[in-house]
């Protein structure tokens, strides 16, 4: 592959997987992604949207950046709720009908987009096949991997979806000694102190066959870490938010009876104004946060996937794979 992102490392994955086209758009385009040089830690956050049988598709959004930039984001933020919130309510998607959360919304996600980083949503067809083999992601007889014996099928596959990404993505951007700190949400990925112990092994173990080189520490974490000023749930929110609009946008296409893979709606009939509120700035702003977006459908037959990748700062652009 001709790497155009001197940003971007490129990735060794399997040829002719959903990975590999996500390997290959990043380093596509000079401008996909910021510099993570001389940044220490990396912060990625995660949420997901659209596990209930309505939702045509399972949204799986990240945010990555800086501790430098989280530095200044933390300031915005703190103003902003003080200024905004009269108490100390959470900001998510679902609870985005408090008028009061509402006025925080556009503030916020504004102040997101100052930050040097990398907003990524990767959302799947459910007609799609799983991108797992049929056996599932990962080994269950293999010792190391013992503690996910318990999980169910779909929740590991879940898990292991996230945590290649963030592998993948870390390897495409990490340089050597750095740290990573990687918050989600308390779902049912990381419901208890075991589980997230397994999902922090398992992420190092994973980031290892995509890295060529050492990182500092890696650590994981939950919303159930922050400090009670909503420093982490606050982060964790915004790609809550964007996961949430998006899923919104493909319900309500879907109702509508328009598909087409070119086309990403950033409003219109059907879709609520909370959703058109997120997705208007994030498909057509493109400040210092970088914003793409990977959609997984069948191809014709079902029996494969063909990747829909929409760069906001530069067009989109489409592949197949054979996996």
């Amino acid at each position: 592959m001709s790497n155009k992102n001197r940003n971007w490392r490129n990735v060794s994955v399997q040829p002719g997987t959903v990975f590999a086209s996500f390997n290959e758009n990043l380093g596509s385009e000079a401008t996909a992604t910021p510099s993570f040089d001389g940044s220490s830690p990396i912060l990625v956050a995660s949420d997901y949207s659209g596990a209930s049988n309505e939702e045509p598709y399972v949204v799986y959004s990240f945010l990555i950046t800086t501790g430098k930039a989280w530095a200044s984001w933390e300031e915005t933020r703190l103003q902003l709720r003080k200024h905004t919130l009269p108490d100390d309510r959470r900001m998510s998607y679902k609870k985005l009908g408090d008028v009061y959360r509402r006025n925080l919304l556009k503030p916020l996600l504004s102040a997101a987009d100052q930050m040097d980083g990398l907003a990524i949503s990767l959302a799947i067809s459910k007609a799609a096949p799983s991108i797992f083999p049929p056996e599932g992601p990962i080994d269950l007889n293999n010792p190391e991997f013992s503690a996910f014996r318990s999980w169910k099928r779909e929740t590991l596959d879940k898990a292991f979806l996230v945590i290649q990404t963030i592998g993948i993505l870390v390897a495409g951007i990490a340089k050597e000694g750095q740290d990573v700190l990687w918050f989600t949400d308390q779902d049912e990925v990381a419901a208890n102190p075991a589980m997230l112990t397994a999902l922090t092994r398992a992420l190092a173990w994973v980031s290892s066959n995509y890295l060529q080189f050492s990182l500092g520490n890696l650590r994981c974490g939950t919303t159930a870490c922050d400090n009670g000023t909503r420093q982490i749930e606050d982060f964790v929110c915004i790609p809550d938010l964007i996961a949430g609009a998006l899923s919104e946008q493909f319900r309500s296409s879907a109702q509508l009876g328009i598909s087409d893979d070119r086309v990403l709606w950033l409003s219109g009939a059907g879709m609520k104004e909370k959703a058109q509120e997120i997705l208007f700035p994030f498909g057509t702003r493109q400040e210092r946060l970088k914003k793409h977006l990977l959609v997984i459908h069948p191809t014709p037959d079902g029996r494969h996937h063909k990747v829909s990748w929409f760069n906001f700062a530069r067009g989109s652009g489409h592949s197949e794979t054979g996996k």
